[in-house]
């Protein structure tokens, strides 16, 4: 499907829009919100769900770079005027000042639930950091080491951990002690709307990873616009039609980079059209960028000091609006998901020799949560083939996630199994035996498992997990 641009971006003076998407608006009904304050040399994404829901995906800048306005301000500035906001989830990228130094003060100020969670990748900092000491502290009774593979419920939508301490899910890992390469990377995915944002991740772990993440709507650049991520092998994979750059003004490091920013404008999006405007690039603050390409947008127009550049996206699933005040003219476009569909190669009997060998594809259709009755948002899903386990995925399905080879007949067994990991973990799980023949065969089920919450005051409650699996036999 191609996408265009609904509306023509232009840039102009700062009038009437700018007062109104100055202060972020929480949508409509089911509606998914992702916001990046201004936070100059930085990082941070806040996500709401269309319940109020809130992840908060790093805090930090640099002490030398303040922000037109303190991180907790805004969001206590958001809280008071979303009443449904809560802040459910803290996520650590990785341990660097400029993704984590506001954390400690979010978390002092109250904002975070509770019974909220704070997910990093656990262990230690290498290098001695006043700053994760703070951290370390005030997290304590809050910290979780989140899981690879693991998926955040968000109100319907879902945020899964692909990547993380230098592995990626179910297609490898490095062996690195750089902080930067250590970071955690996520897949945000509502309806047919996906986004990418991980930290400063490097080439490295990129061309590891990009076949995993796959066709994205929105990229959040990596390492704010370093030439050391960003590679164009890794956006040839993504394709994102709208790429978000959180950069300070000042910054001492040269961000963003030239180059980065000529592999992303020169990256094909989906479509492959370069004439309808995308793939488009915004800049929070301008940093070291002194070109005018009509598709490079600078959110924050007037420098530190001045109105924040606060970037606010919002999607109901099937399109989506990216405001800022930059932008006189919101960015609105219609998402693309690009879905992999298996290949099957059938034969008839009449053209198998007697000793032909098949190939038995394992072919996950679709996973989705069919209900979910308080018994919690923390779910990590497992799937298994003949007890060996592979990659689950909830998005870019239908997907081979097993193959093997051989003849006449066999017996493959599948199970699918779900944890909700609180401080009790419940577990659900679900089995199916497929016999099958060669040459030429295809059976389809599906496994629902259930999922009982066994303490507290939701004891007894439900959520029900539905997996469609299909089996197919091919010369």
């Amino acid at each position: 499907m191609c996408r265009a641009l609904l509306v023509k971006v232009v840039r102009g003076a700062i009038g009437l829009v700018v007062l109104i998407v100055a202060i972020p608006v929480l949508g409509f009904p089911q509606e998914l919100l992702v916001i990046w304050p201004d936070i100059e040399q930085g990082a941070c994404t806040l996500i709401v769900g269309p319940n109020g829901t809130g992840v908060l995906i790093d805090a930090g800048t640099l002490y030398s770079d303040a922000p037109d306005v303190p991180l907790v301000e805004w969001l206590q500035t958001f809280a008071r005027s979303h009443r449904s906001f809560h802040l459910r989830y803290i996520i650590a990228t990785h341990y660097h000042t400029d993704h984590i130094c506001w954390i400690d003060d979010v978390i002092r100020a109250g904002l975070l639930d509770r019974a909220g969670v704070v997910y990093d990748r656990g262990s230690n900092y290498s290098e001695r950091s006043i700053t994760f000491l703070a951290y370390k502290t005030a997290v304590r009774s809050y910290r979780k080491t989140i899981s690879l593979g693991q998926t955040i419920g968000l109100d319907g939508a879902s945020l899964q951990c692909l990547v993380a301490a230098g592995a990626v899910y179910g297609d490898g890992a490095i062996s690195t002690t750089d902080e930067n390469n250590l970071s955690l990377g996520f897949l945000l995915a509502y309806k047919d709307f996906q986004l990418w944002v991980g930290g400063d991740l490097g080439k490295e772990i990129e061309i590891l990873a990009k076949d995993v993440i796959g066709d994205v709507d929105v990229y959040v650049m990596h390492h704010h616009g370093s030439k050391t991520s960003s590679s164009m092998p890794f956006l040839s994979a993504l394709k994102p039609e709208v790429t978000i750059c959180q950069v300070g003004e000042k910054n001492p490091y040269g961000h963003p980079h030239e180059l980065t920013i000529h592999s992303v404008l020169n990256t094909p999006d989906t479509d492959g059209d370069p004439t309808n405007g995308t793939p488009v690039l915004i800049l929070q603050n301008r940093g070291y960028y002194s070109g005018n390409n009509p598709r490079v947008y600078i959110a924050d127009p007037d420098g530190p000091g001045g109105l924040p550049g606060t970037i606010e996206l919002k999607t109901d699933g099937t399109s989506y609006t990216i405001s800022a005040p930059g932008l006189s003219v919101p960015i609105s476009l219609s998402t693309d998901r690009a879905e992999e569909v298996p290949e099957t190669v059938t034969s008839t009997p009449e053209s198998v020799p007697p000793a032909a060998e098949c190939t038995l594809s394992v072919i996950l259709e679709s996973v989705e949560l069919v209900y979910n009755n308080h018994v919690g948002n923390d779910w990590y899903l497992k799937f298994f083939v003949n007890g060996q386990q592979v990659p689950v995925y909830q998005f870019g399905l239908p997907k081979v996630v097993w193959t093997t080879t051989f003849s006449g007949m066999t017996a493959v067994t599948v199970k699918a199994q779900v944890i909700e990991e609180d401080k009790y973990p419940d577990v659900g799980f679900a089995m199916k035996t497929f016999t099958v023949t060669c040459p030429s065969h295809s059976q389809a089920a599906t496994l629902e498992v259930l999922v009982r919450e066994d303490r507290g005051r939701y004891a007894g409650n439900t959520a029900l997990w539905r997996f469609r699996i299909r089996v197919e036999t091919s010369l």
